[in-house]
């Protein structure tokens, strides 16, 4: 019983740092530009890393499913779908990776109401 209320008491207490750090993150932001501007070019960054990312791993897996198609399924049963279903899971994953960009783009306009 005790120990778990003393576990209640370190969550409350790790929840309200977390809001309280948000809160600093915001106020941070609004009071300095250059802030607002290093952060979104870290998340524009981190964006580039992950679609990177998703080209080489996707490359990677459908390379590999090519060769084992060609090689007569040495991996699996079915080596046509498991071709199939790389070529699917990267272009599902660029796509999903693009329609967030689309996304963010039309979210992020420069804050002026010239694009209203």
């Amino acid at each position: 019983m005790l120990n778990n209320q003393i576990k209640a008491s370190k969550n409350n207490q790790r929840a309200e740092y977390m809001k309280m750090l948000a809160i600093g993150l915001v106020f941070t932001i609004a009071s300095s530009p250059a802030a607002a501007q290093s952060l979104r070019a870290t998340g524009e960054s981190i964006f580039n890393t992950i679609y990177s990312l998703v080209g080489v791993i996707g490359g990677i897996c459908v390379l590999a499913a090519g060769i084992n198609w060609k090689l007569g399924g040495i991996v699996g049963q079915d080596p046509k779908k498991y071709f199939l279903n790389a070529c699917f899971g990267t272009g599902l994953a660029f796509g999903t990776v693009g329609i967030v960009q689309a996304i963010k783009t039309m979210v992020s306009s420069g804050g002026g109401i010239a694009g209203v």
